[in-house]
């Protein structure tokens, strides 16, 4: 799932020529998914 989503971000950058904004907006929603799991696991294992 993580490789399809850097092959979609990564053929979105080569094919547009990289619209900066759009690519820093797409690394912010990976990583906030990316801590929103980590939490998810984190409060499984607490309880």
């Amino acid at each position: 799932m993580k490789q399809a989503i850097v092959a979609y971000v990564g053929g979105r950058i080569t094919s547009k020529g990289g619209d900066a904004m759009e690519t820093f907006q797409a690394l912010q929603l990976m990583f906030l998914f990316g801590m929103f799991i980590l939490a998810l696991t984190f409060i499984r294992k607490m309880k």
